[in-house]
């Protein structure tokens, strides 16, 4: 369910929230934009530490 912001406030992914923006509740309930680019980057995984050879993360090489 989405509404319209009435105040100023913190999105849960870091950017601010204006009135008039259109904001939701994340699965931990706290207030964010329904498309907030900070949330999308923060869903991405990394995949810059995933080995090539096994296609895991560990520390060291893979052998």
């Amino acid at each position: 369910m989405s509404f319209e912001a009435k105040y100023h406030g913190p999105c849960a992914y870091g950017d601010d929230i204006e009135p008039g923006d259109l904001c939701t509740f994340d699965e931990d309930e706290n207030i964010a934009h329904v498309s907030c680019p900070a949330k999308d980057a923060t869903d991405q995984p990394d995949w810059s530490s995933v080995c090539q050879k096994c296609f895991l993360q560990h520390a060291g090489e893979c052998f």
